[in-house]
């Protein structure tokens, strides 16, 4: 007998899902109640399990968007015996084996058989819960390189979840930021700046890359865009700590601008720190073009810049690709030019 599979329906206004994953792949045995796939709406996230034991066939693969109520696959109940038989062999072999005309070796026989039935219902447990994860857990590990051997879950069945992942990071010491007070501790040489205030940090990258949206990211542009009409937006501002940033100024601010021309301001740090973050949180650096999110792989930071006409941004293109000492520079020459209206917006 064939079990049909269906995309369950999760509310009145819910029309279609995108099916986002398969754990199993055609042919491969499921048990009842068992996680089988993903499917993702414009409301949730929700994880399908099979409704019976036997061998999975899939009709819809994965990132297809099919209709609430539409057939993604069947499961074969007739394929597959009953898993609650199975550890009888095993004892019946041991009842033959104990009358054998040899008393000595029938107990070792017949202790060998028990142990081999237990070690083959191990394997495929621990190789069913390993690909069971979620697709926002799957992201996590994939975008920061996790080994999630490591990592206990604690969400059912022991499985991990996204917090897991994330206390994890948490607790995980990085070394990625450990060589950038560095510069300061050379007191005894020469006050000349660093290299890393000079050198540009090379992205090799300025091309946009185009992915579609999820029905839940569909949803949430949509209704952030109807808050920015409707509501009021406000600014947030939060304070930092600038104790570092101002020792580094005042070590190496005469040797800068007696080796560039120009004085080694605050602003070009604000840039570089500016242009960090948008590389590890990308989706800042994006904008919504239809259904689709244009991630931009290049850096063009707008600077405020106040004139008794009011306030002027220019833009200082790519400015991951200049050194400290040419966003400087820039910003010199954007004053320069709209003291002697030479600006062109």
């Amino acid at each position: 007998m064939e079990v049909e599979i269906k995309i369950p329906s999760v509310g009145e206004s819910v029309q279609e899902a995108v099916l986002v994953q398969w754990y199993k792949k055609d042919g491969d045995p499921v048990q009842k109640d068992e996680p089988i796939f993903v499917v993702e709406t414009d409301k949730v996230t929700l994880e399908i399990v099979a409704e019976a034991s036997g061998i999975l066939k899939i009709l819809v693969f994965e990132g297809e968007t099919v209709s609430i109520g539409t057939k993604v696959g069947t499961i074969a109940t007739e394929a597959v015996p009953s898993q609650e038989p199975e550890p009888a062999p095993p004892e019946k072999v041991s009842e033959e084996l104990l009358p054998s005309p040899e008393p000595t070796e029938a107990p070792a026989k017949a202790e060998e058989a028990p142990v081999k039935s237990e070690e083959a219902p191990v394997k495929p447990g621990t190789e069913d819960l390993r690909p069971i994860l979620s697709p926002a857990v799957r992201r996590l590990v994939a975008e920061k390189n996790v080994d999630i051997s490591g990592i206990k879950g604690t969400g059912p069945g022991n499985r991990i979840t996204k917090g897991d992942v994330l206390l994890y990071l948490e607790q995980t010491p990085t070394a990625l930021t450990a060589p950038s007070p560095a510069p300061p501790k050379t007191k005894d040489a020469a006050p000349v700046a660093p290299d890393s205030l000079v050198k540009p940090i090379l992205s090799g990258m300025e091309d946009v890359t185009r992915k579609p949206m999820s029905p839940i990211r569909r949803t949430i542009a949509s209704r952030l865009l109807e808050a920015k009409h409707s509501t009021a937006m406000l600014t947030t501002f939060n304070e930092i700590d600038m104790t570092h940033t101002m020792a580094i100024r005042s070590q190496f601010k005469e040797a800068f601008k007696e080796k560039y021309g120009v004085s080694l301001g605050f602003m070009s740090f604000f840039i570089k720190a500016g242009v960090e973050a948008l590389k590890e949180f990308p989706q800042i650096n994006a904008f919504v073009d239809g259904n689709d999110i244009v991630y931009h792989n290049y850096y063009n930071v707008g600077i405020a810049i106040g004139t008794g006409k009011g306030l002027v941004v220019p833009v200082i293109r790519n400015a991951d690709l200049l050194s400290f000492a040419e966003l400087e520079q820039a910003i010199v020459d954007f004053v320069d030019k709209i003291k002697n209206n030479r600006l062109e917006l």
